[in-house]
């Protein structure tokens, strides 16, 4: 890892040269940093990760911008970093819209932070909701003041409500889902024909 990797990402996206820094991530495998020989630390790792992940949602890519949050989030540490709460943050909301299922902080992440990422109550909230598919009451959550302005603080408002306007499709998927795995009889019982027919 080389500075010039953190500040190109960063550049491409306050350019929304979201391409050029697609590959940049595509043909560079970074698996550590070497303090010794040059001025990086931990925060030039986090930075890397934060931005590619920041990179692949622009692109659409939620499965390859999870796994740049979740490098944020599971690096080993005795102190929680802010940007690993970023990650977290928009990993609970692009796991919602990736997945339908709420993000979970890996098992082998620091104890540390794991514990401040429990104390994310309005993310807490908005994944319960989604998982219960209920609109109502996510309409409601987004429309609190604080919760709406703690979400523009994170800059995830759009985020957030992209998973509201999921919230309905993911309904018709489980809907879908339960009826799929219902055998003839259980959907004749259902709806009350059973027994109807059953001579001819």
């Amino acid at each position: 890892l080389t500075a010039a990797d953190c500040l190109t990402l960063q550049s491409c996206l306050k350019a929304q040269y979201y391409s050029y820094a697609e590959k940049l991530l595509e043909g560079t495998f970074i698996c550590e940093i070497d303090p010794s020989s040059s001025f990086l630390d931990t925060e030039h790792f986090l930075k890397y990760f934060y931005y590619g992940g920041l990179v692949y949602m622009a692109r659409r890519r939620y499965q390859k911008a999870l796994e740049c949050f979740g490098q944020c989030i599971t690096i080993p540490t005795d102190a929680c970093s802010a940007i690993s709460l970023e990650a977290y943050k928009k990993a609970v909301l692009v796991s919602l819209l990736h997945t339908g299922a709420a993000y979970t902080v890996p098992k082998y992440s620091s104890p540390v932070v794991r514990r401040r990422c429990t104390g994310m109550k309005e993310y807490h909230q908005i994944q319960e909701h989604f998982a219960a598919c209920n609109k109502g009451k996510m309409a409601a959550l987004l429309a609190d003041a604080n919760v709406r302005s703690a979400l523009i603080a994170d800059g995830n408002i759009g985020l957030a409500q992209s998973v509201f306007a999921s919230v309905q499709s993911q309904a018709m998927k489980n809907l879908t889902s339960t009826y799929i795995k219902l055998s003839l009889e259980d959907i004749a019982q259902k709806i009350g024909a059973a027994g109807e027919g059953g001579a001819g």
